[in-house]
């Protein structure tokens, strides 16, 4: 019997192929050498470092050519809000959270080997969550899941690092399907109008060194 319900997580097997993933993870190696990257603990929720690429016009392409894909799973037409290399350093994981608005349908995307659970959680018991669900990708595998609806998290990693395209979609023509807030894709959050003119700062960084880009449209 066909119901309406979305899933509150489901795999999809080799959504990109082993390929285009070689090109992600070389794109992200040019990234980060060029200080384009932040680096630290980024928004709260992981545990340890990880090198974040918001925004990058090469991950939000893909984004909404696979918004298609995720509208099935999401039983409605969706729009990607936006897209995010991210890169976790061994030790790292995710304290247990739900995401941000602009991320009510997630994917998330392995770009490299090992395995890494992500866990969903129901249950709180005692002050603390229990999972119900632990979820395993290989290489190229999506996990499609209820981003601002259930409780997700990782213990700390054990292997070297861990590579991941996450993608963030909302209900298309919604209050909330804005860009994140963005003119258009491939630019990060801030705008400032200089004499009539909006500029994007985009502020850059690594482990070492901070510097500032702008770039006028």
């Amino acid at each position: 019997m066909e119901t309406n319900e979305v899933s509150n997580w489901e795999i999809h097997h080799e959504f990109l192929n082993e390929e285009t993933c070689d090109i992600l993870e070389e794109h992200f190696n040019i990234q980060k050498q060029q200080g384009s990257c932040r680096y630290g603990n980024v928004n709260g929720y992981p545990q340890g470092n990880c090198y974040d690429l918001y925004g990058d016009s090469f991950c939000e392409a893909i984004g909404v050519y696979k918004a298609d894909q995720v509208s099935r799973y999401a039983k409605t037409d969706v729009s990607l809000t936006y897209g995010l290399l991210r890169e976790y350093e061994k030790g790292a994981g995710l304290t247990w959270h739900r995401d941000r608005w602009q991320c009510k349908y997630s994917v998330t995307i392995q770009l490299t080997t090992g395995a890494w659970p992500l866990e969903f959680a129901e249950t709180y018991i005692g002050g603390l969550w229990v999972p119900d669900s632990s979820v395993i990708l290989q290489r190229g595998d999506a996990l499609f899941y209820k981003g601002c609806e259930i409780y997700h998290s990782r213990q700390p990693l054990k292997n070297s690092h861990s590579r991941h395209l996450l993608l963030h979609y909302v209900e298309k023509g919604s209050a909330l399907d804005k860009k994140d807030n963005r003119p258009e894709y491939g630019r990060l959050h801030q705008l400032k109008a200089v004499k009539g003119v909006q500029r994007v700062e985009a502020t850059a960084y690594n482990k070492n060194s901070k510097r500032e880009r702008q770039t006028s449209r």
